[in-house]
C-alpha cells in the first residue's frame, strides 16, 4: 500500500458548510489542512491499466467567513463504497450540528466553574441527554448560591394542621429564597430558578426524563439569570466610567 501525505494543500480554499453559530449554510475558508491518500495495487490488466483500491482522508480546520466560527472538517473517500453511498464520499464537521442545536452564550464575567458547568450542560442538551442537562441546570443554581455565599434561609411551609410556618433550610429551595431576601435577585426571578430545582429533583430522584421543550426554556432562564447577575453589573460600571 502506498501512502502519501500533503500539508496545507487546500489552505485558502473556499467551500460551503453549515455554520453552527449562524445556523445556516455559509461560505468557509480552509485555515489548515492535511491530505492523506492510500493506494493499494491489486494487479494490472496490462502495462497501462492498474486494478487499485483507493482511499483518502482530508482533514481541514475551516472558518466561517460570516461570523469567524471555527470548525473541523473531515472528508473521507473509499473506492469500494462508491457504488453504495454518495460515490464513496462522506463528510463530517465537528462540533456536529443539527438545525435545533443550541450555541453556548459568551459570558464575560461569570465564574469559571459556572462557565464549565454551563458549557457541559449545553453539550448534554445537544446530545439529547435531557436528564443530565436538568442536573446540570440544578448545579448551576447551586453554584450561584455558593458564589453569592447563600448557605441557608427561612422557608415558609404549611404544616399538617394547615398553619403557615417557617423553618431554616439548607436545601436548594432555601438558598433560592435567600437570593431574593438578600436582593441579589427579585422574588420573581428567584422563583424562576425553582424550575431548575424541580427539574433537577425529578431527573435525579423520580427517574423522570424532562421534556426537551421544558429543558430549553429552563436553559433560557439560566442564561438570562447569568447575564443579570454577572454581565449587566459590569456593563453598568463601564457606563458610569464613561459618564
Amino acid at each position: 500500500m502506498i501512502k502519501t501525505t500533503k500539508e496545507n494543500k487546500t489552505i485558502g480554499k473556499k467551500l460551503k458548510a453549515t455554520c453552527l453559530k449562524c445556523k445556516t449554510e455559509t461560505n468557509h475558508i480552509v485555515l489548515e489542512s492535511v491530505d492523506i491518500n492510500w493506494e493499494e495495487i491489486l494487479g494490472t490488466v496490462d502495462e497501462w491499466i492498474k486494478i487499485t483500491i483507493d482511499r483518502y482522508d482530508y482533514y481541514q480546520i475551516i472558518q466561517c467567513l460570516w461570523c469567524d466560527f471555527i470548525s473541523f472538517r473531515h472528508v473521507n473517500y473509499f473506492s469500494e463504497l462508491q457504488c453504495w453511498d454518495d460515490n464513496g464520499i462522506t463528510e463530517i464537521i465537528y462540533p456536529q450540528r443539527t438545525p435545533n442545536m443550541l450555541i453556548t452564550k459568551e459570558f464575560k464575567k461569570i465564574p469559571n466553574i459556572i462557565k464549565k458547568i454551563y458549557e457541559r450542560t449545553i453539550e448534554m442538551y445537544n446530545s439529547w441527554y435531557y436528564a443530565q442537562c436538568a442536573e446540570g441546570l440544578r448545579k448551576i443554581v447551586e453554584s450561584i448560591c455558593i458564589e453569592k455565599d447563600i448557605k441557608w434561609w427561612n422557608v415558609e411551609y404549611i404544616d399538617k394542621n394547615g398553619k403557615k410556618k417557617s423553618s431554616r433550610s439548607k436545601k436548594l429551595i432555601g438558598k433560592i429564597v435567600g437570593l431574593a431576601e438578600m436582593n441579589i435577585l427579585t422574588k420573581d426571578n428567584a422563583n424562576l430558578l425553582n424550575i431548575q430545582r424541580i427539574l433537577g429533583n425529578e431527573s435525579l430522584h423520580e427517574m423522570k426524563d424532562p421534556i426537551k421543550e421544558e429543558i430549553k426554556i429552563a436553559i433560557e432562564i439560566i442564561e438570562n439569570t447569568l447575564i443579570l447577575l454577572y454581565d449587566l453589573p459590569e456593563k453598568a460600571k463601564e457606563l458610569n466610567k464613561e459618564n
